[in-house]
């Protein structure tokens, strides 16, 4: 027989993932909408009755977006409402270091955590690290992204494209919609790709579009620089631009 805190809307956890396994099979959290979870680090992630909670739920219910962040202490997948701060909703963060056991954390967490994931539709990895390993296979980038089988847009910081590259590259033609099945758009943060990382990226936009599932690269920088100068109100334009003259010849700059 489970408790019910029919109050509690916010839980905050920093623990072993067993002990926390105990915990949830007992409480029943009707209105919970903010969870945060930091586990400290372990070889194994075995967390099922933690699925099962997080699937009584209403966190990851909605239409959410998903973001995976990189730091050198720590790293973390945070599911937040569309249009909300990405602190709202469910994180899950396991506090460790080495940037190889960061990845191989993470998959297990989220194949072990986390039930299917069928509403995220928008999911960013990025990294905040001052360094990366080279002893990350690829495979375990792929298995990263397995829970996100329903991601449609996809976007990735400079330092992990040549490794997202790198991993797709592992992809033979039969398997290129396996993994990221509805993708249909790659946001890059740099302005171009070059070198081996473009020629793999290439390569999987033209295995997708044999298969009839295309897929667009796109420069996120651009498009956001985009989008918030059309969010400027016409109301307030003459708030939001500093007019230098020089001569005859005023120089507008546009402050978003």
């Amino acid at each position: 027989m489970r408790i019910v805190l029919a109050a509690l809307t916010e839980l905050r956890f920093k623990g072993n993932s067993e002990y926390l396994e105990g915990i949830v099979p007992l409480i029943d959290t009707p209105l919970l909408d903010y969870f945060k979870i930091s586990f400290f680090n372990q070889l194994i992630f075995d967390t099922p009755l933690l699925c099962h909670f997080i699937g009584r739920t209403e966190i990851i219910k909605a239409h959410y977006q998903a973001n995976v962040n990189l730091y050198d202490g720590h790293a973390e997948v945070i599911f937040s409402p569309q249009g909300m701060a990405v602190n709202e909703g469910l994180i899950l963060r396991i506090l460790c270091t080495p940037s190889d056991w960061q990845v191989s954390s993470l998959v297990q967490i989220c194949s072990s955590s986390l039930p299917p994931l069928y509403t995220s539709e928008h999911l960013k990895i990025l990294s905040y690290r001052s360094h990366w390993q080279d002893d990350i296979e690829s495979p375990q980038w792929l298995e990263l992204l397995d829970p996100f089988m329903s991601v449609k847009d996809l976007a990735l910081s400079d330092d992990l494209v040549p490794l997202f590259a790198l991993a797709i590259q592992e992809l033979v033609v039969e398997n290129v919609t396996e993994v990221l099945p509805m993708l249909q758009n790659l946001h890059f943060y740099r302005p171009e790709l070059s070198g081996p990382a473009k020629t793999a990226i290439r390569q999987f936009i033209d295995a997708r579009q044999r298969s009839g599932r295309t897929v667009a690269v796109l420069n996120r920088i651009h498009n956001e620089y985009r989008q918030r100068l059309a969010r400027v109100d016409a109301r307030n334009y003459l708030d939001s631009i500093k007019v230098h003259f020089h001569g005859r010849s005023p120089d507008v700059c546009i402050v978003v």
